[in-house]
């Protein structure tokens, strides 16, 4: 009898896979399917350990049993055939993440048939989909945390009932607009390199919401799309930290609104100004490959990378960024650096100054020095001062003016023992001439519209101008 007895008992566990074997029609779908292990790993458990999945009879067939302890499947392409079809993955109805990168799906209803437990999708890359209208509205996968469909060809999608959605990335597709009225719960948006190749005015141009849609965005990606504006008003992500506009066609930026801004990337465009406001939490400014004439980081503390290379900047003040380890401002016009910020000390692999013809001052830490000399050297510079006494040059923002400002001085160069002329549109209240190696060598605290250089040898001098309004640093050559 036990023989019989145990006979009934695996006829019937037989019979009831067979019963609720899942039909998968797609050979390469099921093959990989079947040949998940925990060495392989394919499909994992609820505590994300891999797993087989195939472990009852008959083998080489999967149940619904079987399919409902899996909690995650990773699909994506890497070697072979990829995968056409998608049927029967309904039945997983366990399944909370799903990777089906890099195949050749192209049939949106089997998308919206998986199970309303996924959180995360990633069908990016598969080209079966192109030009075709994802809608996601009514159907199961409205609970999607992560959706990511990236490199598909996309031009049109309904994502308004995606109303649980933190991270969508719908990058290297050829959308003009996106519709993310009602995506309240979205911190993460990657819509870069929307754009037709070789086509003008081709990108994102508009990205549609409400008043508070946004308000949990931390990352914004809208880089390569050919953008002359933002399609967004930086206002409205009052949480933004991360902000990439690279490679657009900006001509000015103002980020003055995002006081949380920690990262941000603009490189690669023609901005000429970059308003700031009051913002003070940034630690990685990339704005290389621009047009800006004027640089003002002073309110960021916590600066860690500066790239700021190709630019048109006469002038650099570092002098309150202690924490900065990579700057990169080669390629400028700069005629002095104010490096001097008791920072840690730069290595010669995360700093570059090339291609800085008119360099002719470096103030930095006494420890650096030696690394400024070396790098002047291998530049090929000279008549180039580096000093640690930051007094002989002003900042930025005690007002250095070029040579066409209010105030002028003549002749220059001058020769020794001659008088040097002022003229200024408002009287001054004094001046102080420093040397080349940072030394004062003549103070007035009054006005006056002339100075006498006897007594000054030949060389480069500074004269610090104080005026009702301002600081103006000017250059004195003695001959």
């Amino acid at each position: 009898m036990k023989p019989l007895k145990l006979l009934f008992i695996v006829i019937s566990i037989y019979g009831q896979k067979l019963y609720s074997q899942i039909a998968i029609p797609d050979g390469i779908l099921k093959s990989t399917l079947l040949n998940a292990s925990p060495t392989n790993p394919i499909a994992f458990d609820v505590n994300e350990n891999p797993i087989a999945i195939d472990i009852d009879i008959p083998y080489g067939e999967i149940s619904q049993t079987e399919a409902s302890n899996v909690y995650k499947l990773d699909l994506g392409h890497s070697l072979g055939n990829r995968i056409v079809s998608i049927e029967g993955l309904q039945y997983f109805n366990n399944l909370k993440s799903l990777n089906l990168y890099d195949h050749n799906i192209s049939n949106p209803s089997q998308l919206y048939a998986l199970s309303n437990t996924l959180d995360i999708l990633d069908i990016s890359m598969n080209r079966g989909l192109e030009n075709q209208n994802l809608d996601f509205n009514g159907t199961n996968l409205s609970g999607l945390i992560s959706f990511k469909a990236f490199g598909i060809g996309l031009s049109t999608i309904n994502i308004s009932g995606l109303n649980n959605l933190k991270v969508l990335d719908l990058s290297y597709n050829l959308f003009t607009s996106i519709d993310l009225r009602g995506c309240r719960s979205l911190t993460n948006i990657n819509v870069s390199t929307n754009r037709y190749p070789n086509l003008p005015n081709s990108g994102i141009s508009t990205l549609t919401y409400s008043i508070g849609d946004l308000l949990n965005v931390t990352t914004f990606n809208v880089s390569a799309n050919r953008l002359s504006t933002i399609p967004i008003q930086l206002a409205d992500l009052p949480s933004l930290q991360t902000l990439y506009i690279n490679q657009n066609e900006l001509t000015s930026l103002d980020v003055s609104s995002s006081y949380n801004l920690v990262k941000l990337v603009c490189n690669d465009n023609n901005i000429s100004s970059i308003n700031f406001g009051s913002i003070n939490q940034l630690q990685d400014l990339t704005c290389h490959n621009n047009y800006l004439t004027n640089l003002n980081i002073s309110n960021f503390l916590n600066l860690r990378d500066l790239s700021c290379s190709y630019n048109q900047l006469s002038t650099l003040d570092a002098s309150t960024n202690s924490k900065l380890l990579l700057l990169s401002c080669s390629n400028n016009n700069l005629s002095s650096m104010i490096l001097k910020n008791n920072g840690p000390f730069l290595i010669e692999e995360a700093f570059s100054f090339a291609n800085n013809p008119n360099l002719n001052y470096v103030c930095e830490d006494a420890n650096q020095i030696s690394l400024i000399n070396s790098l002047i050297l291998q530049y090929g510079y000279t008549g180039v001062t580096v000093n640690s006494n930051c007094g002989i040059i002003l900042s930025i923002n005690a007002g250095y003016e070029p040579a066409s400002a209010s105030i002028s001085t003549y002749p220059n160069p001058v020769k020794k023992g001659e008088k040097l002329y002022i003229t200024a549109v408002e009287p001054l209240q004094g001046l102080t001439i420093y040397n080349n190696n940072g030394q004062i060598v003549y103070t007035v605290d009054r006005d006056l519209n002339e100075i006498t250089t006897t007594g000054l040898t030949s060389g480069m001098y500074l004269i610090k101008i104080q005026t009702s309004k301002n600081i103006i640093t000017k250059k004195m050559v003695i001959e």
